[in-house]
């Protein structure tokens, strides 16, 4: 064990938070102390980035539904499990169209 059962005992878990605590303040301060060398910037978003965020999005929200949902109201029982699933599809599609045309893509689907 890391902490023993007496040292936790008897401050009960604010010895393990300030513990915590005290390690994050120590990150923190590494990483403030290391400086990142100057780099080139350049605009990263463009205008087909909104609709594609949007689409994905939705098409995350209907899958995370459908998964988290699917088990505790039943996939047959339940009819806005299969649409969610059936309208996650499409969105996908559109997605993976939209960012596998481009020449900058913010999502790489070659690498699919």
């Amino acid at each position: 064990r890391l902490f023993s059962v007496d040292l936790l005992g008897f401050d009960q878990w604010r010895t393990l938070y300030l513990f915590e605590f005290g390690l994050s303040l120590i990150c923190f301060a590494f990483i403030a102390l290391v400086r990142l060398p100057p780099s080139v910037r350049e605009k990263a978003f463009e205008w087909l980035d909104v609709p594609t965020v949007i689409l994905f999005t939705l098409f995350i929200g209907l899958i995370s539904a459908t998964l988290s949902q699917g088990r505790f109201e039943w996939w047959t029982d339940s009819r806005w499990i299969g649409w969610a699933l059936a309208a996650s599809i499409p969105l996908f599609g559109a997605v993976f169209l939209l960012e596998y045309h481009r020449a900058n893509p913010m999502i790489d689907m070659r690498w699919l």
